[in-house]
């Protein structure tokens, strides 16, 4: 009988999810994913859903690298003011318009 636990469906070939997903360094949304769809076909007879969940984790990861990756974008990118002196605050778009 199955540890409730540390169900079967987690383990494979002498591979426990878990274990897996933390060697690979997987941060939480995609052991959530792996853990989905090691789980896949396993914990129930139909594994869409488990497989909708993993596509879920996966989605939510990549809008957080997509904020992450806004939020380090250079604020002088789009045509912004590329003049070195310039001190504007936020950075401005088009040619330098501040007062040297």
């Amino acid at each position: 009988m199955s540890d409730p636990t540390n169900p079967d469906y987690y383990n494979a070939g002498g591979y426990e999810a878990r274990k897996v997903a933390k060697a690979f360094g997987f941060e939480a949304y995609l052991f959530n994913a792996f853990k989905y769809m090691c789980r896949a076909g396993k914990k129930t007879l139909n594994p869409r859903l488990d497989l909708a969940k993993a596509v879920r984790m996966i989605q939510f990861r990549i809008e957080e690298l997509e904020a992450e990756d806004e939020a380090n974008a250079s604020p002088r990118k789009n045509n912004a003011c590329t003049t070195s002196a310039c001190t504007l605050v936020p950075p401005h778009a088009g040619p330098c318009r501040a007062a040297f």
